[in-house]
């Protein structure tokens, strides 16, 4: 007979626990979106909380959305949101949407750097792409001690850059940045690169100027070599005949 009353309490009890688990799965692991597409949420530096819920709300769906409230105030993100550019995948549910702002697990952005004459340029150019206004950057890069720290100065802070596309954070610093071009930068330039540049009769910095300046002259590849040619001659005239030191 206490089988009987066991197996009697047991059933109900275990119907409970599912439906309890059932109900966990639907509020924190099902899509919080529940759109088949990626949608992105930019956290600037004025956001707060109340900002970053009022642009996840008409994204999110219902339970979704709660579910991510409830995890939110039993956390610190209520008190503490991280800036970034944040990917919310389909597969995506409230508890790992909820991790990655917790965590500030962002998602980069694919950065092109351009061949560009001026840094005015280069700034706007950046500035599209980051959280980092135009001014900020240029003003970075017009700074004599600022350029001095990564071994350039104003008039040469230019070949710093190498033209690629680069997957960065979007609230990556200005300090960051450079020092992320710094790094690619002396990666492209290997000893043999080096060896062909000194080769002939350029530095490094007078290629990529040189560069620069054949790009800004033509877009057609096949002019490249000739344009190429006709600035390398100049320079090469203006060296014999007025030779340094």
């Amino acid at each position: 007979m206490k089988k009987d009353q066991r197996k009697k309490y047991l059933i109900p009890a275990g119907i409970c626990i599912l439906l309890l688990i059932g109900l966990c799965y639907y509020y924190f692991f099902t899509s919080f979106t529940g759109q088949g597409k990626v949608n992105y949420v930019y956290i600037d530096n004025d956001d707060n909380y109340d900002s970053l819920i009022h642009k996840l709300e008409p994204i999110a769906s219902r339970h979704a959305f709660h579910a991510f409230c409830i995890l939110s105030h039993h956390s610190n993100l209520s008190k503490h949101v991280r800036t970034g550019r944040y990917a919310i995948t389909p597969s995506m549910g409230a508890f790992t949407t909820f991790r990655h702002f917790k965590n500030g697990l962002q998602d980069p952005v694919n950065v092109v750097v351009p061949s560009v004459r001026t840094m005015q340029d280069m700034a706007g150019a950046l500035s599209r792409k980051l959280m980092l206004d135009s001014a900020t950057i240029a003003r970075t890069l017009t700074d004599e001690a600022e350029c001095q720290k990564f071994g350039y100065d104003t008039t040469t802070i230019a070949a710093l850059f190498i033209p690629n596309t680069y997957d960065l954070y979007w609230d990556t610093s200005v300090d960051k940045l450079l020092a992320r071009m710094k790094k690619e930068n002396e990666q492209f330039w290997t000893d043999e690169r080096k060896r062909k540049a000194a080769n002939l009769h350029l530095t490094p910095v007078e290629v990529s100027t040189l560069a620069s300046i054949v790009d800004e002259e033509t877009a057609n590849d096949q002019e490249t070599p000739m344009i190429a040619g006709m600035y390398y001659n100049r320079l090469m005239l203006r060296d014999a005949k007025y030779p340094q030191g």
